[in-house]
Order: structure tokens, then C-alpha cells, then sequence
């Protein structure tokens, strides 16, 4: 169970950094091999007289990340960020106390009080000499 465990987390780590470091494993890969970079992604092959060399799919992949980057830039911008809500005015009622005019009830007193005495008395501890 803990050996799939790890195998799950593994491959989903995998994932998500194979995700977020796309461009630059791309461009890791045209710089390591550049002829199976221009076989697999050039899109003018038929076209040598460009001397393109994959260069076209690098500046592609570089304009769609800038336009990421500008959207999310313009998103957080245009974010609105409510940091004070004025409040309405409250107004509250303070209770008052009343006197009334009636005497104070008589308070009883009632001892309820007992106490037990030990019937037997318990010595302290004694040294051994």
C-alpha cells in the first residue's frame, strides 16, 4: 500500500512539474539536440531557404507565455479589492433600570453548613532507627 502510495505521488509530481516547466524543457531541448528539435516541431521543413532551424516554434511558445503572463498581469490589475465597506448607522437601544418602589425581599438565611469529624486519627510517618 505505502510502495503505490509513493509510485501515485510520484507520477502526479511528475505531472506537475512537467506542466509548469514546459517552455523550459523545450528549450533545453533545442539547445541539447536541435535536429531532432526541428524534425519534431519545425513547422517549415519544406521551406529550408528560412533557415528557420525551430526558431519559429521557440518564438511561439515564448509570445504565448508573454501573453499568459499580460493576461494574468491585467486580470490582478483589474482585480477590485474591497478593503472598507462603510456601515450603515446603528443606532441601539440602552435598557434602563427602573426603581421600584416596592421593599427589597427579605433575604432568609439558611446554614447548610456540616462538618464530619475523622473517627480515627491517622499518626505521621516514623523514621526507623
Amino acid at each position: 500500500m505505502k510502495l503505490l502510495h509513493n509510485i501515485v505521488t510520484s507520477v502526479l509530481l511528475l505531472v506537475v512539474l512537467t506542466g509548469a516547466m514546459k517552455n523550459s524543457l523545450l528549450l533545453m531541448y533545442y539547445q541539447v539536440d536541435t535536429t531532432a528539435f526541428i524534425n519534431t516541431f519545425c513547422v517549415n521543413k519544406d521551406r529550408p531557404q528560412l533557415h528557420c532551424d525551430g526558431k519559429c516554434k521557440l518564438s511561439q511558445l515564448l509570445k504565448e507565455k508573454e501573453r499568459k503572463e499580460a493576461n494574468e498581469t491585467l486580470v490582478s490589475l483589474q482585480a477590485e479589492y474591497l478593503l472598507f465597506q462603510p456601515t450603515e448607522k446603528i443606532t441601539l437601544q440602552i435598557p434602563t433600570l427602573q426603581v421600584a418602589d416596592q421593599p427589597a425581599p427579605v433575604a432568609v438565611y439558611s446554614n447548610l453548613y456540616q462538618f464530619q469529624f475523622l473517627s480515627r486519627t491517622d499518626r505521621p510517618p516514623q523514621t526507623i532507627a
